[in-house]
């Protein structure tokens, strides 16, 4: 038979050494040859995986120009020899890259018009090691993942905002919200708002927060803070701040402490009564009165009119008497 073209399969992997020896007749006795130029040494190892591939393959927005919001509408990603893990987004306005699991439907509201490079990373991990080490976090980013939004100016942008929230405390740990005020303008409309009251306790959800009271079960440092819902054309979108923030200390045989204190328009003071004003550049200056003459007599009293009656009545006599004798010399 020919050897050229033979073949064998092996069970397993492994090394073998192969030796082929042939076969010769001499004078009709049978003879054989080998060497190491018939001998062949050959290994069979089990086939390495394919590297792993991960991709970042979709990655879409839709924009709301009213009131500057943007939603993801699409993510997708395909991995072979790679688990999905989660993706982080970079709204491109510089606030805090987000990290979700699933992140189809979340939104971002930019605070101002302009253009905007949103990037979504996708996060995968790797088990190459047979479980010898953690598995490792590989990110795959790409042009598919990249959106260019551009947020134009809009007039009469919805504006909602909380701007103050006061507390009152009392020594028996009992706090009362008297102050709330929200501001709510063009197509935006207040809610309801939402007290945590700091203390692991359920937070309240009200439209009547003015009035509202919560007591302490300890003494202790406890945040406060309120958050405002706003409707905007059935969206619930949501505003908070330092300002609607109030921290409240309560210590023993101590008076309670809010920090920062309570926020309280200065006093109005009137301006002092002036007869009259004329209004110049700068100022207004006081008009200058001038005295009346009196209407009357001054009354000084009865002792003071007999006196005068007697004074009239002298020198009446005196002229009288000049004129007659003035008279009879002629």
């Amino acid at each position: 038979a020919s050897v050229v073209g033979q073949t064998h399969e092996y069970a397993a992997d492994g090394t073998y050494t192969v030796t082929a020896t042939a076969r010769f007749t001499v004078n009709g006795q049978d003879k054989t040859a080998s060497g190491p130029n018939c001998v062949k040494t050959v290994t069979f190892s089990p086939t390495p995986p394919p590297p792993p591939t991960y991709s970042c393959d979709a990655f879409n927005i839709v924009a709301d120009e009213t009131n500057r919001t943007i939603k993801v509408t699409e993510f997708k990603t395909s991995a072979n020899g790679a688990t999905f893990l989660n993706a982080s987004i970079n709204w491109g306005d510089n606030s805090p890259v987000q990290t979700f699991n699933n992140p189809i439907g979340q939104t971002h509201q930019f605070a101002k018009a302009g253009s905007y490079t949103v990037r979504a990373t996708a996060a995968f991990t790797i088990d190459d090691s047979n479980g010898s080490n953690p598995p490792r976090v590989v990110t795959d980013t790409g042009p598919e993942c990249t959106k260019q939004i551009n947020i134009p100016v809009v007039d009469n942008f919805p504006i909602y905002t909380c701007d103050m929230f006061n507390i009152t405390a009392d020594v028996d740990r009992l706090v009362k919200v008297s102050d709330f005020k929200t501001t709510a303008k063009n197509g935006a409309v207040f809610k309801n708002a939402v007290i945590d009251w700091g203390d692991n306790s359920a937070p309240l959800t009200t439209n009547a927060v003015v009035g509202q009271t919560h007591q302490y079960a300890a003494d202790g440092t406890y945040t406060i803070s309120a958050t405002a819902h706003f409707d905007i054309n059935g969206q619930d979108v949501t505003a908070d701040g330092p300002q609607c923030t109030k921290k409240v200390t309560f210590s023993p045989n101590t008076p309670p402490v809010v920090t920062p204190p309570p926020v309280t328009p200065p006093p109005t003071t009137p301006p002092p009564a002036t007869s009259s004003s004329s209004t110049t550049t700068g100022g207004t200056t006081p008009a200058v009165a001038t005295p009346t003459a009196p209407t009357s007599l001054v009354n000084t009293g009865p002792g003071s009119v007999a006196v005068l009656f007697g004074a009239v009545t002298v020198i009446g006599a005196v002229a009288h008497r000049l004129f007659l004798s003035r008279r009879l010399s002629r």
